[in-house]
């Protein structure tokens, strides 16, 4: 059997206040080795068998350097900054060399230390493969920025980009040579391919049946403070629509209430106040309490409340017939530095049988396309997929809420059954096909022995 020879950090961040690094390899309680990013449930899918060599330290890659035998340095960042290590926050205010403190990089750990030249050398050479892997939220907000000094970094410590593999999800992957062309630059949905290893999902397809009825008309699980999530459920409320959906919303989750309210939204302390004590009076909740301990890991759940299936959530995604998906980012996206992404949201509502609206950047439904599943198109406008102003489509995404909300129980049925064809491609096409081709483009990658 072949065998992977892996080095793997997950890179994390640093302590400033420490001067610390911290580094830690895969070994996390919930993500154990190999059963965590590398986990058998995930090779299973594409029936990849292979040995594991864990290795625990740089110092113990002399041993498959020396005896020429082929290694994976694999590195998974949750924010690039640190990649380069810079240890200001990013703002717009200042972006240079003076934030960047290179002991505390990723190169500088790897390769700063004479002896360790040789990695660089097997690196070059192919016998090492180094891949570096941007694979959770947000982590490409900052490669605009940054991704110079990663550059220089390279140079400096004699590493040929043309070897690295970088994988990230982003929508436009290509847009990424522009930071380096040189440098291999993959699509792979972490999020999206992983999610059934964290989730128990409900048996959907038991009432993927023409004579079931559902008693609401949408489902829409919020967990975090968004600007475009506040005024979703503001919108909502207005418009008296609250009671025809399954609605979440966590509006506890932000130590700093009216900075949020009142400097990122711009609203004036009395409309915050309103919205804010109207929720205190009115929570909303769909499958667990609003003190629910999102950080806690329960054998059923992920580490985000309201993304639990348990017989409430099983039942509001039963019965509900369209998912309005809020994304991590909406106004955001609109900034040009940050590329849009879909996350492991967009799973549920596939796995569900379940048409949706989306709250993201333009061209979320066109990049779902992209990847081979089905729009819905002409049953929900996705003109708003269009707009690049965010203000604009926000006004044309509730504009088409509005409009199925104001259907009648037959009508609004006889529409979500017009695209079971839809439904099912879509539902096969991410179990059957977008899942293990993303694996094994993912595994294409490594090498083995």
């Amino acid at each position: 059997m072949k065998k992977l020879n892996i080095f793997a950090i997950d890179f994390k961040s640093f302590d400033i206040a420490e001067r610390i690094r911290v580094f830690p390899n895969l070994r996390e309680q919930h993500y154990q080795w190999p059963e965590g990013m590398f986990h058998r449930i995930i090779t299973n899918k594409i029936n990849l068998t292979f040995d594991y060599n864990d290795i625990p330290d740089l110092d113990s890659l002399k041993y498959y350097s020396d005896n020429n035998k082929p290694y994976v340095l694999f590195v998974k960042f949750y924010e690039f900054r640190h990649i380069v290590g810079r240890i200001d926050k990013n703002d717009d205010e200042y972006f240079d060399d003076k934030s960047i403190d290179e002991e505390f990089s990723l190169l500088y750990y790897l390769f700063y230390n004479q002896k360790y030249k040789f990695i660089v050398d097997d690196i070059n050479s192919g016998k090492c493969k180094f891949i570096i892997a941007g694979l959770t939220e947000l982590s490409n907000q900052d490669y605009y920025y940054n991704f110079q000094f990663l550059n220089q970094q390279l140079k400096k410590y004699g590493v040929d980009d043309s070897k690295i593999v970088f994988f990230d999800f982003i929508n436009n992957i290509s847009n990424l040579k522009k930071y380096n062309s040189n440098i291999k630059f993959k699509y792979f949905n972490w999020l999206m391919v992983s999610w059934d290893y964290y989730l128990n999902f409900p048996k959907t397809h038991k009432y993927f049946i023409k004579g079931y009825y559902r008693d609401k008309y949408f489902i829409s699980l919020n967990h975090t403070l968004k600007q475009h999530r506040i005024l979703l459920i503001d919108y909502l409320r207005k418009n008296e629509l609250l009671h025809k959906g399954y609605v979440s919303f966590f509006h506890k989750k932000f130590k700093n209430q009216y900075f949020f309210w009142t400097e990122v939204m711009k609203w004036t302390h009395q409309r915050a106040y309103e919205l804010y004590n109207w929720l205190n009076e009115n929570p909303l909740s769909v499958d667990v309490d609003l003190e629910y301990n999102y950080q806690k890991k329960l054998e059923t759940s992920s580490s985000a409340p309201n993304e639990i299936f348990n017989e409430q959530t099983d039942n509001a995604y039963r019965n509900s017939y369209f998912n309005i998906l809020t994304e991590t980012c909406f106004f955001e996206s609109y900034k040009g530095v940050d590329e849009f992404y879909l996350n492991e949201r967009n799973v549920l509502p596939i796995n569900t049988f379940q048409p949706f609206i989306v709250m993201n950047g333009k061209g979320h439904m066109k990049q779902f396309n992209k990847l081979g599943f089905k729009s819905f198109h002409p049953y929900i406008n996705e003109s708003y997929d269009n707009e690049k102003n965010p203000d604009k489509r926000f006004e044309m995404i509730t504009k088409e809420i509005k409009r199925l909300c104001d259907m009648k129980p037959m009508e609004i049925h006889d529409w979500y059954w017009s695209m079971e064809e839809i439904l099912n491609h879509n539902y096969n096409h991410f179990h059957y096909v977008f899942i293990p081709n993303q694996i094994k483009e993912f595994y294409d990658e490594f090498i083995f022995e």
